[in-house]
């Protein structure tokens, strides 16, 4: 089972699978896209198929799980 995702490359939603083995920032994997092959970090409270709700953050305005801290936040203030 793959998790699904809007690809930034071909704009579909589809499947992605996980790439092991990449150091990602904290709530972010490398997935590729099944379509196009495009490879990139995404945030995992993008994926389309989640079982946990999801809302916007009030500061940055990334998706994010209710129950959980933004993972979006640390990354924008770091850089």
């Amino acid at each position: 089972m793959h998790t699904k995702f809007k690809c930034n490359g071909c704009g579909v939603n589809g499947d992605f699978i996980w790439l092991e083995g990449y150091k990602a920032s904290l709530g972010y994997k490398v997935y590729q896209c099944l379509l196009c092959c495009n490879i990139g970090t995404k945030n995992v409270a993008e994926a389309l198929d989640v079982k946990e709700p999801v809302i916007r953050c009030d500061q940055c305005g990334a998706w994010k799980f209710v129950d959980k801290p933004c993972h979006t936040c640390p990354l924008m203030v770091a850089k």
